[in-house]
């Protein structure tokens, strides 16, 4: 009856808790270098079935597999290496490149911006957050194409003043004029 029935739906709510646990994102890196982000969806005796952040899902052997994080695995590896960085330009490149290996796109910014605190012409973080040096000045990609370069922004590209003109207007650039859309 209601007992028997309590029991079946405690087990199934168990053992869906305890699935969804197992299927939380991975990082796996590869012998190659590659970095593979998905969910193990699968695991057989010399290969796993990786789901990809795409929805595409592929089979890696084993054999191939260096390592394999989970997010909270490596966020806790991201936090020991951000301590013994912190206070060093170097390092916190170094951390920031580790982490946009594995993904980790914000982290790797705040290391790089980090770097920047310490040594305001550390070039490597200037460069990878692109910043370029102008009459020894750093300045951002916003601002080298606008005071420098005398660009405007058109939907999300960088265009002249004439060229945004022109588009506005609805021409299009064809075989280096511009024509009617």
């Amino acid at each position: 009856g209601k007992t028997m029935r309590r029991i079946v739906l405690s087990f199934l709510l168990v053992a869906v808790v305890a699935s969804a646990a197992e299927l939380l994102s991975d990082v796996i890196e590869l012998d190659s270098g590659s970095i593979v982000k998905g969910t193990v969806i699968d695991e057989k005796e010399d290969s796993v079935v990786v789901k990809l952040e795409s929805g595409a899902t592929t089979e890696l052997s084993k054999d191939c597999i260096v390592r394999m994080w989970s997010d909270e695995e490596l966020a806790e590896e991201h936090e020991k290496r951000k301590a013994a960085a912190w206070d060093d330009p170097r390092r916190c490149v170094a951390l920031a490149k580790w982490s946009g290996r594995y993904g980790m796109k914000e982290e790797a910014e705040a290391a790089y911006r980090r770097a920047i605190e310490l040594d305001p012409d550390c070039l490597e973080a200037r460069e990878a957050l692109g910043y370029k040096k102008h009459e020894g000045k750093w300045l951002t990609e916003e601002e080298y194409n606008r005071d420098v370069l005398g660009l405007v922004k058109y939907k999300n590209r960088w265009v002249t003043p004439e060229e945004k003109k022109m588009l506005e207007a609805g021409y299009v650039k064809k075989n280096g004029g511009w024509v009617k859309k």
